[in-house]
């Protein structure tokens, strides 16, 4: 009986080896280890709303905001409803703009919104009232060492109204308003995550760049007029509002992290000296 034992354990031995000959060379020799971990899809998807993440967006605290003027002069004047940002758009790119990079994560869809009103502007060619979005990748940056003029950080697009509606529930007016009656108007959009990861995808690949797609600057901004030619404008600006559609989903932030400098070598002393 225990010869019985041995022999049927000493087969089973040589089979098992067998099998492990087997697997090694089908993958060259070497154990396979455990497969990649999955990469999450990016998706738009209704979720929890935050509120508005523009500090004194209504400019009835102060003259103090998260917007920034860029080509254009901004400032909070009074005016017969309260308080506004009057804004002066001085240069062929004028524009409002605020960094929203800080509040980024992969996933994460973002709802903008802004009311405009003509205040006798000298420009009259294109008295549109619009949003826009900047993108800046860590290889982007990389590659061109500026966070302007990057193949790709301008090619994306908000969405629709319709998806809009149909994903999230928010009605918006995502192509412009009018403002050359001199009465308010209010212009709306969601920069959606899968446009958000798609650009980012776009510009690393338009950049030639092969390492890891991370962000480097996620931006809004409000304007009037079409690039080339938005100076001369002058309008009111007022309610601004930026929320969060994703609440639930983290926060990353800047994912760029710059490469590190070599340590400089210290010169070797020469002993003729000591």
């Amino acid at each position: 009986m225990a010869k019985k034992i041995t022999f049927t354990m000493l087969v089973l031995l040589i089979v098992s080896a067998l099998v492990f000959v087997s697997c090694s060379q089908e993958t060259g020799g070497k154990v396979p280890g455990p497969a990649p971990a999955p990469v999450t899809k990016i998706e738009n998807k209704a979720g929890e709303v935050s509120g508005n993440i523009v500090y004194n967006g209504d400019f009835e605290s102060g003259t103090d905001s998260d917007l920034s003027g860029d080509g254009a002069g901004i400032e909070v004047v009074e005016i017969e409803e309260g308080h506004a940002l009057l804004v002066d758009q001085q240069e062929t790119y004028g524009e409002v703009m605020m960094d929203i990079t800080k509040y980024y994560g992969a996933g994460k869809s973002f709802y903008v919104e802004g009311w405009f009103k003509d205040a006798e502007s000298t420009n009259t060619a294109d008295l549109t009232a619009k949003l826009s979005f900047n993108i800046v990748t860590g290889g982007g940056y990389e590659t061109i060492h500026q966070t302007y003029d990057i193949p790709g950080q301008y090619d994306g697009s908000w969405l629709s109204d319709d998806e809009a509606e149909e994903i999230f529930g928010i009605e918006t007016n995502c192509i412009g308003e009018d403002i050359s009656d001199g009465e308010w108007h209010k212009v709306s959009a969601i920069l959606d995550a899968e446009q958000i990861d798609a650009v980012m995808t776009s510009e690393d690949d338009q950049c030639h760049w092969t390492g890891d797609k991370t962000m480097y600057l996620l931006a809004v901004v409000w304007y009037v007029g079409t690039y080339p030619d938005q100076g001369g404008y002058k309008y009111y600006l007022d309610n601004v509002v930026i929320k969060d559609l994703n609440r639930e989903l983290p926060t990353q932030g800047r994912t760029y992290e710059a490469p590190e400098e070599p340590e400089e070598e210290e010169p070797e002393e020469d002993l003729e000296d000591l």
